[in-house]
C-alpha cells in the first residue's frame, strides 16, 4: 500500500489534519507536541475501520495506490457511536460503492442493509474489485521493537513453502521471519547479514537459534559472532540498538511486497551510526515499500535529505504537514538543517492561517 494523500478529523474534539501528501520516504518533523504522531495513529485508525473495527466519529478522505497498481480513494463518516453514516470508494476515479446510512449502491445496484459497524471494505473484502483495498489494509505495519525473547509458538519450517515470499507474507514475527530465512538459507539473509555488517563492522556473523534451556525454552534468541571473539554473544548481551538496528533492517527486507511501515521516533534505542546506513537500506531496497518516520532528533533530520521532510504545524486544532519545496532550503543537508531550525515554524511548532 502507498497512501497518495490523507486528510482526517475527529469530529469529538475537531481535531484536524489538513490534506497531506505522501511519497516513498517521509520524514515528519516538527516540535514536540505539533501532531507527528497523531499523524501515524490517524493511519492506524483508518487501518482498524477497514479491518472491521468500530472507532470514534471521525471523518476521512484518503487516496491509496494498491501492489496492482490499482487507485483507490476512501472516504466517509462515522457518528459519535462509531457507526459508519456515510462511506464512498472509488476505484481508478470511478466510484465503485456509495453508502448513505443503510442504502448502499455497489457498482450501480442498490444492496441490502449491511452491519453499520464495519466498513464496507470489510464486509466485502472478497469482491474483485475490494479485494485488493482490504488486502493493501493489512499491510500496514506499525513498527515496534518487539519484546525479545519471542515465545516460539513451534511451527515446522515445512509448513512454509521454501521462497521468500512465502515468508514474507506468514502471519509470524519479524523475528520468525529472520529465523526461516536464515534455516532455509535464502540470499536474503546474507544481504539482511551484510546490511548490519555494514553498520556494525566488528561482527561477522548474526544467527537465530531456539533456545532448549529453561526457562527460556523454546524461545528464539539472536546471537552474533564478533573477529577475534571466539564465543558468540547471546542475545540478552547485544546492546539494544544493535538488536533494533537488525530487526528494522529484516522488516525492510521480509515485510510483505507493498507494505506501508510506520516508525515513531526513529531514533529510539538507535545509535547516530545506524541512521544514515538505515535511511539508504529504506531508500535502495528495490523493494515495494513506503516508509512513514517521525523524529525530532537533529542527527536524523540532518542525515535524511531535506527531500523527504514534512514540516508539521498546527494553529489550535488544526494541523498541517507541508513539504520543503516552498522553503527555498539550499541544496546540501546542512544548510537546509540550519534553515529549518531557524524557522519559527519548527521551533515553536505554531502557524498562521
Amino acid at each position: 500500500m502507498k497512501i497518495i494523500s490523507l486528510e482526517f478529523k475527529d469530529d469529538s474534539t475537531n481535531w484536524t489534519l489538513e490534506k497531506i501528501h505522501f511519497g516513498q520516504l517521509n520524514l515528519l518533523v516538527g516540535a514536540s507536541g505539533v501532531g507527528k504522531t497523531k499523524i501515524l495513529n490517524v493511519i492506524k485508525t483508518l487501518q482498524d475501520l477497514a479491518m472491521g473495527n468500530t472507532t470514534r466519529a471521525i471523518s476521512w478522505s484518503t487516496i491509496f495506490v494498491t501492489l496492482d497498481e490499482k487507485t483507490y480513494h476512501w472516504s466517509g463518516q462515522t457518528t459519535v457511536y462509531g457507526l459508519i453514516d456515510n462511506e464512498q470508494l472509488s476505484l481508478n476515479n470511478k466510484i465503485i460503492l456509495e453508502r448513505q446510512q443503510n442504502d448502499i449502491i455497489f457498482q450501480g445496484n442498490q444492496i441490502p442493509k449491511l452491519n453499520n459497524k464495519e466498513s464496507i471494505i470489510n464486509i466485502l473484502n472478497q469482491e474483485e474489485d475490494i479485494k485488493p483495498a482490504f488486502r493493501a489494509f493489512q499491510k500496514i505495519i506499525f513498527s515496534e521493537m518487539p519484546d525479545v525473547p519471542i515465545n516460539y509458538l513451534y511451527k515446522k519450517i515445512d509448513d512454509l513453502k521454501k521462497d521468500i515470499e512465502s515468508i514474507r507474507n506468514s502471519k509470524v514475527p519479524i523475528i520468525k521471519k529472520l529465523f526461516f530465512t536464515e534455516v532455509i538459507d535464502l540470499k536474503e539473509f546474507k544481504e539482511i547479514e551484510t546490511a548490519f555488517i555494514d553498520i556494525f563492522p566488528s561482527v561477522k556473523k548474526i544467527g537465530i537459534a531456539v533456545n532448549t534451556i529453561p526457562p527460556l525454552r523454546n524461545t528464539l534468541e539472536i546471537f552474533l559472532r564478533e573477529h577475534d571473539i571466539e564465543h558468540g554473544i547471546p542475545q540478552q548481551d547485544i546492546s539494544t540498538g544493535m538488536l533494533k538496528t537488525l530487526l528494522q533492517i529484516a522488516e525492510i527486507y521480509l515485510s510483505p511486497d507493498g507494505s506501508l511501515i510506520l516508525i515513531d521516533e526513529f531514533e529510539n534505542s538507535l545509535g547516530v551510526n545506524c541512521i544514515d546506513d538505515l535511511t539508504k537500506n529504506m531508500l535502495h531496497a528495490q523493494r515495494n515499500l513506503q516508509f512513514i518516520l517521525t523524529s525530532h532528533h537533529p542527527y536524523i533530520i540532518n542525515n535524511i535529505n531535506h527531500q523527504y521532510w514534512k514540516l508539521v504545524t498546527r494553529n489550535g486544532n488544526r494541523v498541517k504537514a507541508e513539504s520543503m519545496d516552498k522553503f527555498n532550503f539550499g541544496k546540501s543537508k546542512h544548510q537546509a538543517f540550519i534553515q529549518l531550525i531557524n524557522l519559527e515554524e519548527y521551533q515553536t511548532g505554531m502557524r498562521s492561517l
